[in-house]
């Protein structure tokens, strides 16, 4: 025993290659995971901010014209004068329509369900790219919703005029973004839970088309745009960490990274 306890604990053997790119594919993976994760900013105050705005004109529009069930009246001034009408927008040439209809709700479930969709998808892309390009990307889905219910209008040739409101176009687009920053990193790590985000936003997205083309007649294109609307813009304005792969990460998954000599870093005592 002594002379065992003198010879001291015998050194690690080192890692053979096929052990040694495993555990570099599991350092890769964490390092993925951790950048699939990260958060540019805290606290989701421009997603929070909409809930607000939304909540407080939906609010001010029941206390100002609704019927007992909290349903507003369209033939209302607000309504009116704020609403998505084609072709009077056109004709008239009240283009804001296309952003201040995205602000107006039907009644309490409609504008309820868009805010909790709002919290549930809102804060995790904000906290991803950022206060500015989620705002960027809220607004101008919404806007590009609109947009598709004019292409509609005037491709089925209706006579009847259209109408319109709701923030369900942004937060299509609010889903967009999420599919475009899973496609991202999935395509530099193929990770896992980017797979599993982009399997799960293509069921939200055909249960809801389901669902318009069996109850909401006319919907389905605002969904729809609004979804391409936040899934181009995401591409075009992601941060540079969901484009770029992470300084150090291997190219392909089981392998081990190498250094600029084009050898494996040598195992750690």
């Amino acid at each position: 025993i002594k002379a065992w306890l003198d010879r001291g604990p015998r050194p690690a053997p080192p890692l053979r290659e096929e052990n040694r790119a495993r555990l570099a594919a599991a350092n890769q993976e964490q390092e993925d995971n951790r950048q699939y994760f990260s958060h540019r900013v805290k606290k989701p105050r421009a997603a929070q901010a909409f809930i607000i705005i939304n909540l407080a004109i939906f609010l001010f529009t029941v206390s100002l014209a609704s019927d007992s069930l909290g349903i507003i009246r369209l033939d209302s001034m607000i309504a009116m004068h704020s609403i998505f009408i084609y072709p009077a927008l056109a004709v008239y040439g009240e283009w804001w329509r296309l952003l201040t209809a995205t602000f107006l709700h039907y009644n309490y479930l409609h504008v309820g369900f868009n805010m909790l969709a709002l919290i549930w998808f809102g804060y995790t892309v904000e906290r991803r790219v950022g206060h500015g390009r989620f705002i960027i990307i809220y607004l101008l889905s919404g806007i590009g919703s609109m947009l598709a219910a004019i292409a509609s209008y005037e491709l089925t040739e209706q006579t009847e005029p259209m109408l319109a409101l709701g923030a369900s176009g942004s937060i299509f687009g609010v889903l967009g973004a999420v599919l475009a920053l899973a496609l991202l990193a999935y395509r530099r790590t193929k990770l896992f839970q980017a797979r599993q985000d982009i399997n799960a936003i293509l069921i939200i997205v055909l249960i809801q088309t389901a669902f318009d083309w069996a109850y909401l007649d006319g919907s389905s294109p605002l969904h729809i745009s609004g979804l391409i609307s936040g899934f181009l813009i995401t591409l075009m304005i992601a941060p540079r960490s969901a484009v770029e792969t992470a300084p150090g990460t291997s190219p392909e998954k089981g392998q081990a990274p190498v250094n600029q000599s084009g050898e494996p870093p040598p195992d750690n005592p």
